[in-house]
């Protein structure tokens, strides 16, 4: 109570522009607090939703382009299917043919070889992600799929050999 008098007399005891400088100070405060409790949190949340929904924008139209990757990989396989064997290479021929689609889906740094009866591709360089597309453009288009590998990590990239089987009609 004591405390509640000495402020109301100091109060009496300020100039008018004291009390005004005091009453716009008091104000000043009152819209901070009310800035940093109410408004801040939904700004920085609004903020937040559009950094989010960017995101899942992208994370949608990278779904979809997944989806039709997968669905022209179906078709191509069924059109590889209904083709039948006519359409692939025989596993005992290496011919130019086939080098030419190794070396379109592998690059110049693979070459296609015949031992026995087992067909080798040899890689010297090529890096992961252009061997897997290598690998799934072989699978699709000649139906040849990797059976034994023998490989190692170099600072040019993946070197060794790869054996194709071809699957039965």
């Amino acid at each position: 109570m004591k405390l509640i008098s000495d402020l109301h007399t100091a109060w009496n005891g300020l100039s008018e522009r004291e009390r005004q400088g005091l009453g716009l100070a008091g104000w000043v405060l009152a819209l901070f607090m009310a800035w940093s409790v109410l408004f801040k949190p939904a700004w920085q949340g609004l903020q937040s939703a559009q950094v989010q929904r960017a995101q899942a924008l992208a994370t949608g139209e990278r779904l979809q382009t997944l989806a039709s990757q997968a669905a022209e990989l179906r078709r191509s396989a069924a059109a590889a299917a209904a083709q039948g064997e006519a359409g692939r290479p025989k596993p005992a021929v290496v011919d130019d043919g086939s080098r030419a689609l190794v070396v379109q889906a592998l690059g110049n740094r693979a070459r296609l070889e015949l031992q026995g009866t087992a067909v080798w591709v040899t890689v010297d360089g090529v890096d992961g992600e252009q061997l897997r597309q290598g690998l799934k453009t072989l699978r699709v288009r000649w139906g040849a799929h990797p059976a034994q590998a023998d490989l190692s990590a170099t600072p040019d990239g993946l070197r060794g050999r790869i054996r194709l089987q071809w699957t039965a009609p």
